[in-house]
């Protein structure tokens, strides 16, 4: 399908980006070089970075299938056919972290597709578990600004929720904004976590929202990437910035508009799936070095 070919079939066909989910998309590994379908993956076809990273049978090749399998559902997919590719994406980052990949990359990823499938069922049980992933990729990489921005993202994003569920699920703003104060010290500069963070402020009180703007002048700002992702982010900061200057309405559609798996909830209502982790991943000795 000749949406998945190049990026700049975003510009016709992505309807919206998600928070944290770009994180990981966005972010590139100091060995992505080296990985099975990085040359694809930067370049934006999407279906040949997982066709090539599942060949690859590698660690870093499952988890290269994981995150181009969250960025197919999130934008060129609707129904049944995108859940699909999201339950398929969270078990390729599962094979990844079981053959033993060291980066943060498959365990945010897995974290954040379980977020999508929380979204997708409506399910408070299925929401903390998302958090408690979350909070464990971020307790095996307390050095890495995406995983403090992860666990961040998920208390943002759950904060804009109705009252009630916000509070079930005990996000906290305070929470968030600790966490993305955190991530910005460690990887200032990081395109992905700034539009994090610009998205976290759009969606608060008027002192934050006069602070989004410098945040997104901060990403217009920034030198252009050189990957598809990259871009997209800055060309969605630019909608969310658009916005800052409106009304509480405006700023929240735009936010809603640029977000990935919209819509999701309650698609394919029928479709079980089990993840492979439930209650936590598997410890390093657990980890075979080899994909099954």
């Amino acid at each position: 399908m000749g949406y998945f070919a190049r990026a700049r079939g975003f510009s016709m066909r992505a309807p919206a980006i998600f928070l944290v989910v770009m994180m990981v998309f966005a972010a590139c590994r100091a060995a992505a070089a080296a990985d099975a379908g990085a040359g694809a993956y930067a370049d934006g076809d999407f279906a040949a970075a997982r066709a090539l990273g599942r060949a690859a049978m590698t660690a870093e090749g499952a988890a290269r299938a994981c995150e181009a399998g969250l960025v197919i559902g999130s934008f060129f997919e609707r129904g049944e056919t995108r859940v699909k590719s999201l339950h398929a994406a969270l078990d390729d980052c599962a094979r990844a972290i079981e053959a033993g990949d060291g980066d943060v990359a498959p365990y945010l990823s897995y974290a954040v597709g379980l977020a999508f499938e929380a979204k997708r069922l409506r399910s408070r049980a299925a929401a903390l578990r998302a958090r408690r992933f979350f909070a464990e990729t971020l307790s095996r990489f307390p050095d890495s600004g995406l995983a403090h921005a992860g666990l961040a993202g998920w208390h943002s994003n759950v904060s804009r929720e109705a009252g009630l569920v916000r509070v079930a699920l005990g996000a906290s703003r305070a929470e968030a904004a600790r966490g993305f104060s955190a991530a910005l010290r460690l990887d200032p500069d990081n395109i992905a976590i700034n539009y994090e963070y610009l998205r976290f402020l759009a969606g608060g009180a008027a002192a934050d929202r006069r602070q989004a703007a410098a945040v997104a002048a901060k990403i217009a700002a920034a030198a252009a990437p050189d990957d598809a992702l990259g871009r997209l982010l800055i060309e969605r900061a630019a909608i969310i910035a658009r916005a800052l200057g409106g009304s509480r309405y405006e700023i929240e559609a735009a936010l809603t508009a640029t977000e990935p798996f919209e819509g999701v909830a309650r698609e394919a209502p029928a479709l079980a799936y089990m993840p492979p982790f439930r209650s936590g991943f598997p410890s390093a000795s657990q980890s075979q070095g080899a994909l099954p």
